[in-house]
């Protein structure tokens, strides 16, 4: 069947391996504020992943809902950085 999974969900087998581990990383709980230089403008990006720019709907992505993001027109017409 095509899009089932092939194994029972209980099956957990296939969930741990003898060659991973857990990272030994640590990281902090919140990531501090990114500053953007003066020449950029910061959109945050909606819930359905998209920011507002110079009258365009830029489509950033759902995962990055509530980010903000950097934008910047480059020299060429209609173009633009997004970080």
């Amino acid at each position: 069947m095509i899009g089932s999974y092939p194994f029972p969900r209980t099956d957990t087998r296939f969930l741990t391996s003898p060659r991973y581990r857990a990272s030994e990383c640590t990281y902090p709980e919140t990531l501090p504020m990114i500053e953007y230089a003066p020449d950029v403008q910061v959109r945050r990006a909606s819930l359905k992943g998209v920011i507002k720019f110079d009258s365009r709907s830029i489509r950033i992505g759902r995962a990055f809902s509530g980010e903000p993001f950097g934008v910047r027109p480059t020299p060429t017409s209609n173009v633009y950085e997004v970080f």
